[in-house]
Parts: structure tokens; sequence; C-alpha cells
């Protein structure tokens, strides 16, 4: 089987070089891209379970205060439980909706982020998994449908059922650095 490849620019980026750093400051900007983030992009939709990630974030929120939430992607079919979720929100000052994200602009998103989480229900490939963990993004996603293949055990792969699981995940991400180098 031939699987779909993903474009070369899907690569780690040297942010801090000053070649890049007119195009960090745009994004950021444009974006309006907190400092530190946890970072989820695709479709705003039921199946991509981005819910979770804000039940998720808000578990977490006070232990890691200088982590936000960034929900990357354009509104997609019942899209305004998750607007609304994100506005109830305790922490919903840190919790950032960008829209449509620009092709160009995509390996920079990732590359800035701290944590990638794609917690999907169900994915036919899952290509922004695939392009985060091309960026050297530690990224947490589900292991069902495609995932798991997709990941070949280079992510830490969670039950999208299961809230706890993905608290469980980012937190290990957070707080212990050796395994987070081991996903990068």
């Amino acid at each position: 089987m031939i699987y779909p490849g993903i474009s070369e620019v899907y690569r780690p980026l040297d942010l801090t070089s000053r070649e890049l750093s007119p195009s960090v400051e745009q994004i950021r900007s444009k974006y309006q891209l907190p400092e530190n983030y946890l970072l989820y992009l695709g479709t705003l939709e039921p199946r991509k379970n981005v819910g979770m990630v804000i039940e998720a974030f808000e578990a977490v929120a006070a232990k890691y205060p200088e982590l936000d939430l960034v929900i990357a992607g354009k509104k997609g079919w019942l899209c305004e439980e998750i607007l609304a979720m994100a506005a109830q929100s305790p922490f919903g000052k840190r919790i950032h909706f960008t829209g449509f994200v620009d092709e160009a602009d995509k390996v920079y998103l990732y590359n800035l982020a701290k944590i990638f989480v794609y917690p999907s229900f169900y994915e036919g490939f899952g290509f922004p998994v695939l392009e985060a963990m091309s960026c050297g993004v530690p990224t947490i996603t589900s292991h069902v449908s495609s995932l798991p293949e997709v990941t070949q055990g280079n992510a830490l792969t969670i039950s999208p059922y299961n809230y706890h699981e993905l608290v469980w995940a980012i937190d290990q991400l957070m707080s212990d650095e050796q395994l987070y180098q081991e996903f990068v």
C-alpha cells in the first residue's frame, strides 16, 4: 500500500533565526497567537472532538497558567456548541480561535505550538497529525480509525471517548521533559 504524503514544507523551523523572525512575528500577529499554546488545527465539527480538547484544557489550565489553547480552522457543521463551550469556559480568555488558516501559514502554527492535540473520532487519513509530527511538535491523537497507522507509535494516543486520558497525556508532556523530547 502506498500512503499519501505531505509537503516538504512541514518540517521543524529555526524560529529564532534572523531570516525567519519577520515571518514569525507576522504570523503571531495575524492569528493573535499567544506565547505558549496547545494547538488543534482542523475543521470545527463534532467528529473532530474539539469539545473534549476544550474540557481537557480547562482541567490543566490552572496547573499551567503559561499555556493557552489555540483552535485553528474553519467553522464546520454544528460548530456552535464548540464556540459556546469556549465562551462559557472559566478560561475563555485563554482560548483563541483563529478561523481559517492559510496553507502557507500552517507550518508556523505547528512550529510555534507546544503540543498538537487531535482527538478525532474518525479520520480517513489524518493529515494534520502527520503535518504536526513532521514539524517536530509532540502530538496527542486518537487510537482509533487510521490514526494509529499514521502515527506508528510516534504520538501519544488516547481514547477519543476518555477525557481523562487526554488530560493525562497533556499533563505528561508538560511535566516530563524527557518524554516531551521523545515525541519532538
